[in-house]
């Protein structure tokens, strides 16, 4: 009797593989979006760190004591002109004695109102007792309190007031701005006091003549070119404060960075003192 055959092998068939969008369904979908948009923040992230680029590199050399001096009042000039540069950064960078005194200069004159209105009583308070700062910066960071007020920021009155009596006549000129373009029960005491300045033939006396002009102005826009015209004034009243031993060079204006001239120059149209 003959043996039976073998069996053929049962050859089992693997099931047909899932695509990944089979086997996560609306997972990977979600997968999907979530990679395209943290592709896109990373975009945005570079794109926006190349923009600034500019700024990186004028910080950079103007915190860099083995640059030249005319090379970091240069880029403290080309920030303070730049939008993109706020208040409050303009405002940490001049309280920094490593820098030039003409670089701080150039910063603080940047600051407007904008850092008064975001804390207005921090700010004030600040500036009444920030009796260690040089005159001339304490003279520059005064204005942002008329600008604040201006914009309708409530400031603290007893701060005001005390910064209004003030021994130096610029400060005291900017606080009795801020308080009657605050419109507050002292107004008419402070635009007295603004007047009682204005007659005098000097710079803090011009300066008295355009802030009692903002303050009388009815329109919003003619106040703030008022107050961008004393700010002007106010730059030359502190240049002329800054002490010979606060500089090694002589502080160059706006106008001649603006030039682009290699060399700081005195310019023989202006006083010795305005020279230094």
């Amino acid at each position: 009797m003959n043996p039976l055959p073998p069996l053929p092998p049962i050859i089992t068939l693997d099931p047909p593989r899932l695509s990944a969008r089979e086997k996560y369904g609306s997972l990977f979908y979600l997968g999907v979006a979530g990679l395209v948009f943290v592709s896109l923040l990373l975009t945005w992230f570079c794109f926006q760190a190349w923009s600034l680029r500019n700024i990186w590199i004028d910080v950079y050399v103007l915190h860099d004591a083995s640059r030249p001096e005319a090379e970091r009042v240069a880029a403290a000039h080309r920030l303070s002109v730049d939008r993109r540069v706020n208040d409050r950064q303009a405002f940490d960078i001049a309280l920094r004695k490593a820098i030039p005194v003409a670089a701080r200069l150039m910063l603080a004159d940047r600051v407007r109102g904008d850092l008064a209105a975001e804390d207005p009583s921090g700010y004030t308070v600040m500036l009444e007792h920030g009796t260690v700062w040089p005159i001339w910066l304490r003279v520059e960071l005064a204005r942002p309190l008329a600008y604040a007020a201006v914009a309708g920021t409530s400031l603290p009155m007893r701060s005001l007031e005390s910064l209004a009596a003030d021994p130096e006549p610029a400060i005291a000129l900017w606080a009795n701005a801020a308080i009657a373009l605050e419109r507050g029960a002292n107004r008419t005491e402070a635009i007295d006091r603004i007047k009682a300045l204005a007659n005098h033939k000097s710079d803090r006396g011009e300066l008295a003549g355009l802030l009692l002009e903002a303050v009388n102005s009815a329109d919003l826009n003619q106040k703030i070119n008022r107050l961008d015209a004393a700010t002007k004034r106010t730059r030359t009243i502190a240049l002329s404060m800054i002490e010979p031993t606060e500089q090694r060079s002589p502080v160059r204006s706006k106008t001649s960075i603006e030039s682009k001239q290699a060399e700081p120059r005195d310019d023989p149209s202006k006083s010795p003192k305005q020279n230094q």
